[in-house]
Formats: structure tokens, C-alpha cells, sequence
């Protein structure tokens, strides 16, 4: 009877950690670097994806949370706001026919250079040289593939620079583009903005569910539950083999 209680115990801890993975992990990866779980816009675990593919192996359900810096991440505010076209020459609009999640995504389309695209101004949301992991999903429409690159620019006292993370989308299924760059910064930082391009020239795409996180966020509180049940499994685990009534 101790030794059943003690193993109660200990599957109750690997389901708490198993539970719980989501809100302390983020964003994880296992050792094979094509599987991955992801975090969506609003910072839920929300699927388990083969890289290579787009294909979802798993859906997760996970606790939390805010840390999302992105405003409006995955388009279904019904209005394209505070996102816009980084040029007049080209067309951003949101699409219904397409999501990664929820609804709506972007649709980025009449564009004739590789660089235009949906952009928003984040300077308000990051801080100067800190670092944060950035992660899109894109599906191409009229190629059946090419680059995506979530592209940071960057103002400060030594002018614009710009720096990106990159994968190859294609036009059969979701493509997950994610990385970590930092707000590498001289002086004082005037803005940083960030945008979803690298398709060329007369290349259509859909961007949905933008996130960028905080790498030096303090971890989110541990919810009620955790140590109800933390507390639950280290007294099954370690105090029920050595009460008498269990002879």
C-alpha cells in the first residue's frame, strides 16, 4: 500500500509538470528540431507541428497568459489596426478565407519588391537591447515557395538597421517562423518596427498569429492549483510510507 501511494504521488508531480509545462516553458523544442511544441498569439501552448510539413501532430490546452508584447497578434480585432502596409504600393487586408487559428488572417498581396509588407510599430512594446523570441506563422497563395522573413528595423542614433529570421513557406500548409533577435541599440532607440516580408516581387501571402516574447520576463506566478497539487503529491510521495495506518 506505501508503494502504491508513493507511485499515486509521483504520477501526480510528471501530470502537474506536464500541465503546467506551458506556463513556465514558452515556447519548446524537442531534440528533434523539425518537432515543435508552439505557443500561439495569445501565448497558449496550441499545437504540437512537424516543421517540415506544417502538419499538426497534437492539440495542447495550457494555462496563461499575457506575455505576448504583439497588439492585435492574430488579426481578429475585425480591423487591421495598429498593423499597416509598409508601403502605398501595395495592398494589406484582413482574410477570412485563411487562418492558422481563430478567424481571420493577413492577406499581403499587389507588392513589388521583396520587402513590402504588414508592419507594426512596436517601439512602445520593447525594451532597448533586450532580447525576445519572435514567431509568425505564413502560408504563401501564388508561389509554391519562397523566403519569409520577420524582419525587425530598428532606429537609433546610428541611423536604421535591420535584422531578420527566415524560413521557406510554401502554398500547401502553415509554415512556423520563429527565432530570437535583440533590440540591439546605440544611444538613444527611436523606434522598432517589425515586418513580415522576404516573398518576391508579385509573391501573395497570409501572416497570422504574431508573437514576441521577453527572454528575460520573470517566469508567470504559479496558479492555485500548482501547489494544491504540488503539496498533494509530495505528502502521497514522502509522509504516506511512513504512517502506521498503511501497514
Amino acid at each position: 500500500m506505501r508503494i502504491w501511494f508513493s507511485t499515486i504521488g509521483l504520477l501526480c508531480a510528471m501530470a502537474l509538470c506536464v500541465a503546467e509545462a506551458g506556463t513556465f516553458l514558452g515556447v519548446s523544442h524537442s531534440k528533434d528540431s523539425d518537432i515543435r511544441a508552439v505557443v500561439d498569439s495569445t501565448d497558449i501552448i496550441n499545437d504540437v507541428a512537424d516543421g517540415k510539413n506544417g502538419r499538426k501532430l497534437i492539440s495542447v490546452a495550457a494555462p496563461n497568459s499575457s506575455n505576448n508584447k504583439i497588439a492585435n497578434p492574430g488579426f481578429e480585432d475585425g480591423t487591421l489596426n495598429p498593423w499597416y502596409a509598409n508601403s502605398a504600393n501595395m495592398t494589406v487586408l484582413l482574410d477570412s478565407t485563411q487562418a492558422h487559428s481563430g478567424a481571420r488572417s493577413v492577406l499581403c498581396k499587389d507588392r513589388t519588391a521583396d520587402w513590402m509588407a504588414v508592419q507594426q510599430d512596436i517601439t512602445a512594446l520593447v525594451v532597448p537591447n533586450e532580447t525576445y523570441r519572435f514567431s509568425c506563422w505564413a502560408k504563401l497563395k501564388n508561389s509554391a515557395s519562397d523566403v519569409v522573413k520577420m524582419t525587425l528595423k530598428i532606429v537609433d542614433d546610428d541611423g536604421p538597421h535591420w535584422k531578420a529570421i527566415e524560413t521557406t513557406a510554401n502554398d500547401g500548409a502553415w509554415t512556423f517562423v520563429d527565432g530570437e533577435m535583440n533590440v540591439d541599440v546605440t544611444g538613444v532607440m527611436a523606434g522598432v518596427y517589425l515586418f513580415m516580408m522576404g516573398p518576391a516581387s508579385g509573391v501573395e501571402y497570409w501572416i497570422d498569429d504574431v508573437s514576441v516574447v521577453s527572454l528575460s520576463s520573470n517566469p508567470p506566478t504559479p496558479s492555485l492549483r500548482w501547489w494544491i497539487v504540488l503539496v498533494w503529491s509530495i505528502t502521497l510521495t514522502w509522509v504516506g510510507p511512513h504512517l502506521s495506518v498503511w501497514d
